[in-house]
């Protein structure tokens, strides 16, 4: 069965139309800290970049995703990019718990951002 991505895709599309930038963290933790540049919904693939709609970017798979943080514009970070092989290494199979939790969170966030 394949995991339904639809609460956290949507999420996504909203962080990546509003170029706001999210800390990305692997099930191995690693981390990006960056902007998401492009989302593909079919492959369950985010594209992150450096920059908002940059270049430069590296393949985030979301059954890879532990944590996905909203981070506000203005917090200090340091943009950071990882190789997507580093990223996306599963040590392994994430659980639908694990697929829950995240959705859960989202949803958390969102109800947040719209009583704001």
């Amino acid at each position: 069965m394949a995991a339904d991505y639809s609460m956290l895709a949507r999420r996504v599309q909203f962080l990546r139309f509003n170029d706001i930038p999210v800390r990305l963290v692997s099930n191995n933790a690693r981390v990006i800290t960056g902007y998401i540049a492009k989302f593909n919904p079919k492959e369950n693939l985010i594209l992150a970049s450096d920059k908002p709609k940059g270049n430069k970017r590296i393949e985030v798979k979301l059954e890879s995703l532990a944590i996905l943080e909203e981070l506000s514009g203005n917090d200090a970070f340091n943009l950071s990019l990882v190789p997507a092989d580093g990223f996306n290494l599963q040590q392994y199979t994430p659980s639908r718990r694990d697929y829950f939790s995240i959705c859960n969170k989202c949803y958390k966030q969102e109800s947040v951002s719209k009583s704001i």
